[in-house]
C-alpha cells in the first residue's frame, strides 16, 4: 500500500494515509468529513511505498531463491540417490542393470535409457 498526504478541501486537516496503489485515493477528512484530496509531493520528495508495493521486492525474491537454491545445492550429497538396482538387487552400473533385468525376463528399456542418460 501507497502512502499518501491527504489535505482537507474544507478544514485544511493534513493527515498520511495508506491507500491501494491500485484504488483511487480519494478518501474523506477524519474531523470534518468532507473530502480530502492527496497533496503533490514537493519537488525532490520520495513517494514512500511499503509493503509488496515497491520496486526491489522483486530483487529480494530473485536473492531469496538464489541463497535457498545454492543452499539445496550444498546439502545435495545428503539427498538421497537412484541407484541401478533390478527387484533391489543392486548392480554396479545401468547397462548391468539392463542386462540383468533382460535376463529376468523384465523391460531392460527403462535401465538403458538411464544408461545412456549416464554417458
Amino acid at each position: 500500500m501507497a502512502l499518501y498526504r491527504m489535505r482537507c478541501t474544507s478544514c485544511g486537516f493534513t493527515q498520511d494515509r495508506r491507500i491501494a496503489a491500485t484504488l483511487d485515493p480519494k478518501t474523506f477528512c477524519t474531523l470534518c468529513e468532507q473530502e480530502a484530496r492527496p497533496v503533490p509531493p514537493k519537488r525532490g520528495q520520495e513517494i514512500v511505498r511499503t509493503g509488496d508495493d515497491w520496486v526491489g521486492k522483486g530483487m529480494e525474491l530473485r536473492a531469496q531463491m538464489a541463497r535457498r537454491a545454492a543452499r539445496v545445492q550444498q546439502d545435495a550429497p545428503h539427498a538421497p540417490t537412484l541407484r541401478p538396482n533390478v527387484e533391489g538387487e543392486e548392480v554396479g552400473s545401468w547397462a548391468e542393470a539392463a542386462r540383468l533385468a533382460a535376463s529376468k525376463g523384465l523391460d531392460p528399456r527403462p535401465f538403458t535409457r538411464m544408461a545412456e542418460a549416464q554417458s
